[in-house]
């Protein structure tokens, strides 16, 4: 067996030349055609199971074909049906991870328990979601 300092020169040259290159196309933004991979998110919700006033959710998305859209919901627990939007951008481009924030105002919505929804969709169309559970509880006035 040949070690790399008894390989001939040319030898680790060559190897060297084909690591970077394996390294540069592991890189190399991937088609939309060829994605069928879903984008990878962490969703960075409330810091406490309840909330009240004024909140900040904080989503992370990535994926190398890149990033097209990101949204936060808020989500009715028994009929998962939509209710409020925290916000979502559009259109972010080929830029391969995105981070999204929103600030959400809890007394837009009854006191109660809610699925806090995160999404992001690549530029494929392959769509990933995270959720959390939280309890709204505001003070009635």
């Amino acid at each position: 067996m040949i070690t790399p300092f008894q390989a001939p020169k040319e030898l680790l040259s060559i190897a060297g030349i084909s690591l970077i290159l394996a390294l540069v196309l592991m890189t190399l933004p991937v088609s939309a055609a060829d994605d069928t991979t879903r984008p990878n998110l962490v969703f960075n919700g409330s810091t406490a199971p309840t909330l009240s006033g004024t909140v900040t959710f904080t989503s992370h998305a990535s994926d190398l074909s890149g990033i097209e859209q990101m949204g936060i919901n808020f989500h009715d627990p028994k009929t998962h049906a939509f209710k409020k939007n925290c916000g979502s951008v559009r259109a972010l481009g080929a830029a391969p991870s995105h981070v999204f924030t929103c600030t959400f105002d809890t007394t837009k919505l009854p006191n109660g328990q809610y699925e806090v929804r995160a999404g992001a969709h690549d530029a494929a169309g392959n769509v990933r979601t995270s959720s959390e559970w939280v309890t709204i509880l505001n003070e009635v006035e």
